[in-house]
């Protein structure tokens, strides 16, 4: 069991909010945001229980803010995100440095992507193929996004959050 503080409850909250607000402040550039390369960073600084609480509320936040709290996207967006820091914290859990990160960023943008195959084709009936190259165009923008972030800012983002979560600067 997961136990979490006052100062831990304060930080998901926060983190949830930047990763929601960052995402509707770009929302105008289709498919550029920061949220794979705040998810990567959360998911290396907090670890797999807490990222996951990010995720949730963020995931919550966005489909209420949008408008779109529907059955048929909320589980495969929360799906998509949640499998960042869950590989990163088992199976690539030894991948620290940027630029593997920034590749793994590459992928993750590519599963996120795909995994909306799943209710468009299932669900809505809609012909994979003609998904796949209307959409092509939005993933490889989101794809090279995640990979000039993360290769960018990884590194001193996490020095930075690193530090102040470890000197407890946060604190009052």
């Amino acid at each position: 069991m997961h136990k979490l503080s006052v100062k831990d409850i304060a930080l998901i909250a926060l983190f949830a909010v930047i990763l929601t607000v960052q995402e509707e402040l770009l929302v105008f550039i289709p498919s550029v945001n920061f949220t794979i390369f705040l998810i990567v960073l959360f998911s290396k600084c907090f670890g797999c229980f807490k990222t996951i609480l990010i995720v949730t509320i963020y995931v919550i936040l966005d489909n209420m803010y949008m408008g779109n709290f529907s059955i048929i996207w909320i589980p495969f967006m929360y799906i998509g995100w949640i499998i960042i820091p869950i590989f990163l914290n088992t199976v690539f859990k030894h991948i620290n440095e940027s630029l593997k990160l920034a590749i793994l960023g590459v992928l993750f943008s590519f599963i996120y992507c795909w995994i909306y195959l799943i209710p468009n084709a299932f669900i809505l009936n809609i012909n994979i193929k003609a998904y796949l190259i209307a959409d092509v165009y939005f993933e490889i923008v989101l794809a090279a996004t995640s990979f000039v972030t993360i290769l960018w800012l990884y590194n001193p983002a996490y020095r930075i959050l690193k530090k102040l979560i470890d000197k407890d600067i946060l604190e009052y």
